[in-house]
């Protein structure tokens, strides 16, 4: 069994790369943290392990 703190940490290593992805991104708007492909909110979604990049730039994650 994993460690509340160990998943919490690696959620957030997860989260911190694919924003970096989304930040290099055409599609990205700084201002608002939002992908105008998609429209989300990319600071909220990239924290959400089953979510994508609607462009492929990353996918969904297993976190165990």
């Amino acid at each position: 069994m994993i460690k509340l703190d160990t998943a919490i940490t690696r959620a957030k290593e997860l989260a911190n790369k694919r924003l970096a992805l989304c930040q290099q991104c055409e599609h990205y708007t700084s201002l608002t943290t939002r992908c105008q492909k998609c429209g989300c909110i990319m600071s909220f979604k990239t924290l959400i392990p089953s979510s994508k990049c609607p462009l492929g730039k990353w996918s969904p994650e297993n976190v165990q």
